[in-house]
């Protein structure tokens, strides 16, 4: 389907209920000339979208979201653990969303996670009613900020227009050791890119130690590599303890 026939669609539906959602819409990616925004300062140190754009790959993780009413994107928890957040352009969001810690009370037996948070059997996820969770209705002209590990369900409330990004930095990584066991796959697979990251800024960035000490973010830096190693450690003594057994 073309944009112009998604527009179409959207225009036709008038407010009904809709299933036509065009979501991960990389606009810098398809439109690199245009300035569409500015980065609100808060969300400007963002380690995810400039190293991204450098690789091979030409990825981001800044994305658009043009959906009619109804539509959704169902419970989840942002790629790599990041930060995210989120500017209605037009439109109403209902935000549905849960503290971490709750991870085992949105799932079933078997380990499945809440698909949609408007359709929970609760035969199935019989752990579902002890959940706490905020809702935010977010309107046309206002940012959310979703802090990391926060699982969150998104509803559109009539035709919506939002910009979002993921991203990463120094404070977004301060993991402490006794949550690492739990999402340690996910923080192992983090913690390569951010490695990455660091060793690209190295080599294309004489200035980097300069900047960090410049900016007093030395002791940042520093316990980022310490979190690093914690990491790696934990998962080598649980390989070694897997492979025992």
């Amino acid at each position: 389907m073309s944009f112009a026939d998604f527009c179409a669609k959207w225009k036709e539906a008038d407010g009904k209920p809709s299933q036509d959602y065009l979501k991960d819409l990389h606009l810098y990616k398809t439109f690199p000339g245009d300035e569409f925004y500015t980065v609100p300062d808060l969300f400007e140190d963002d380690w995810l979208n400039e190293y991204w754009p450098q690789q091979k790959e030409q990825d981001d993780y800044r994305f658009a979201y043009f959906g009619g009413h109804t539509t959704f994107t169902p419970l989840h928890a942002d790629v790599y653990r990041s930060y995210s957040w989120s500017s209605n352009i037009c439109g109403i969001k209902k935000w549905t969303l849960f503290p971490p810690g709750q991870e085992d009370l949105l799932k079933d037996k078997h380990g499945n996670s809440v698909y949609d948070l408007r359709d929970v059997d609760p035969t199935q996820f019989t752990k579902f009613e002890q959940t706490e969770k905020i809702e935010i209705y977010q309107k046309d002209g206002e940012t959310v900020f979703v802090p990391s590990n926060w699982f969150h369900q998104v509803e559109n409330i009539g035709a919506a227009i939002s910009i979002n990004h993921n991203w990463i930095n120094a404070m977004a990584n301060r993991i402490k050791e006794p949550n690492v066991p739990k999402h340690q796959p996910d923080l192992i697979w983090q913690m390569e890119r951010i490695e990455e990251v660091l060793k690209q800024w190295e080599t294309d960035e004489p200035q980097l130690s300069e900047y960090f000490i410049s900016n007093g973010l030395l002791n940042t830096y520093s316990q980022l590599i310490s979190n690093m190693d914690i990491i790696k450690q934990i998962h080598r003594a649980s390989s070694s303890k897997k492979d025992a057994n």
